[in-house]
């Protein structure tokens, strides 16, 4: 067994390091300015306001959206698989996701991608050609399995046949 690439706990085993692009499910505030201009007489005023008005709405709309819960892109991070946790390299520190938080595990190995929903954290996907492996080394070391009690491999997998 090759010797760990970070420091861990007293009984923390590094089972592997890969890449996988991280992304999480969460909404967020955002801030936006409105504005109004009056130019010229009362015709040529009124005309500005409505089109101040137009553009106010718009901007309204667009942080609206932004502000919406959604997927949200981080980038390529290096991510570390021990037999207590994942940790990912994010914004220059190790952040830390123990399995024993772990409530819903969501595989879609045909689109190369995992969610991960632990307690008290919003969704984590990650996505990469390491995802199914990730799936398969998560349920083992959680469940002693290599796959999720009651789901047939064949079909996460689409092989069809016996």
């Amino acid at each position: 067994m090759q010797p760990s690439s970070i420091m861990l706990g007293q009984d923390e085993r590094q089972h592997g390091q890969m890449p996988f692009e991280y992304l999480r499910f969460f909404g967020m505030d955002v801030e936006y300015s409105t504005n109004y201009l009056w130019v010229g007489g009362p015709l040529l005023g009124a005309a500005t306001m409505a089109a101040s008005a137009i553009g106010n709405s718009n901007r309204k709309a667009q942080a609206e959206a932004m502000a919406r819960p959604q997927w949200r892109a981080f980038g390529t991070r290096a991510t570390i698989v021990t037999n207590h946790r994942l940790l990912i390299m994010f914004e220059g520190q190790w952040v830390s996701f123990y399995h024993e938080h772990l409530i819903q595990m969501r595989p879609e190995p045909r689109e190369w991608h995992v969610v991960l929903m632990h307690e008290g954290a919003h969704a984590l996907m990650l996505r990469g050609p390491w995802a199914p492996w990730l799936c398969v080394l998560i349920y083992a070391l959680r469940y002693g399995t290599p796959w999720q009690p009651g789901v047939d491999y064949r079909t996460i997998f689409g092989i069809t046949g016996s």
